[in-house]
């Protein structure tokens, strides 16, 4: 089924007919910069993840898509 959200539908958070949001750093930095941070987010958001190894490998990828923009997630 595809989705806009990685949360399937029926699951709070869902939210139908998002449009697709594809992965784009760039406008991801420029937003940020909009916002304020042009250097990136200056503190280290705690990330609470689950001990399962498919879930930890999602947090990790997450974190990395972050980091790349200048947001810094600390995995608890």
């Amino acid at each position: 089924m595809p989705t806009s959200s990685f949360l399937p539908p029926g699951m709070a958070g869902y939210e139908e007919g998002l449009p697709w949001q594809k992965y784009d750093p760039v406008a991801a930095k420029e937003a940020l910069a909009k916002a304020g941070y042009p250097n990136g987010y200056p503190e280290v958001i705690p990330y609470m993840t689950v001990t399962d190894e498919a879930s930890r490998t999602l947090s990790q990828s997450i974190q990395q898509d972050l980091a790349a923009i200048g947001i810094q997630i600390d995995l608890t």
